[in-house]
C-alpha cells in the first residue's frame, strides 16, 4: 500500500526523470523496510512503537512533571464539586462520586483559577480540600496555568 501511494506521489515522470537512480533505489528499499516491518507477525520494533504511544496517558505525566518539577505557591479552594454540582459545607458528600476542586492563585501578580480532580488520597482528606481553605499548589514554571494541588 505505501509503496502504491509512493507511485501515485511521483506519477509525474519529470520529477522521477531528474532523480538519480541510486536515490530511487534508497527511497524504494526504505519504504520496503518500513513496508516489512509493519507486516511483520509478532513483537518487533513498529509494533513496540505503536504500542508505547497508544498507551501513554498524558494527565499521569502531567502529573508526575509537575510534582517532580513544578514550583509550590499557596492558592484558596473556591468550590467543592460532586458530580457536576456544588457542594455546600454543610451538604454530605458522596465518597464514590467524581469530586472536583476549584482553586485560585497569584504568580508575578497575575491570578489563575482552575479546576482540580481530587485523588483516592485527596478525597480521604476531604475536610483539607473545602471552600475557603488554603492548598498547595504546584505549577509550571515555564505555563503557570498548568497547575494541580498537593
Amino acid at each position: 500500500m505505501l509503496l502504491i501511494k509512493f507511485h501515485h506521489c511521483f506519477d509525474g515522470g519529470a520529477f522521477l526523470a531528474s532523480l538519480d537512480s541510486s536515490l530511487i533505489a534508497l527511497i524504494l528499499a526504505s519504504c520496503s523496510c518500513a513496508l516489512v516491518l509493519a507486516l511483520v507477525p509478532g513483537e518487533n520494533l513498529f509494533s513496540r512503537l505503536i504500542k508505547r504511544f497508544r498507551r501513554r496517558d498524558g494527565e499521569a505525566e502531567r502529573r508526575r512533571f509537575l510534582l517532580e518539577h513544578g514550583r509550590v505557591v499557596e492558592g484558596i479552594v473556591l468550590d467543592l464539586i460532586q458530580d457536576g454540582v456544588a457542594i455546600d459545607t454543610d451538604r454530605p458528600i458522596n465518597p464514590g462520586a467524581q469530586t472536583t476542586i476549584n482553586y485560585r492563585y497569584t504568580i508575578s501578580s497575575v491570578t489563575y483559577e482552575s479546576f482540580h480532580e481530587l485523588t483516592q488520597d485527596q478525597l480521604k482528606q476531604i475536610e483539607q480540600y473545602m471552600p475557603g481553605r488554603l492548598v498547595s499548589v504546584r505549577y509550571d514554571p515555564r505555563s503557570p496555568v498548568n497547575s494541580l494541588v498537593e
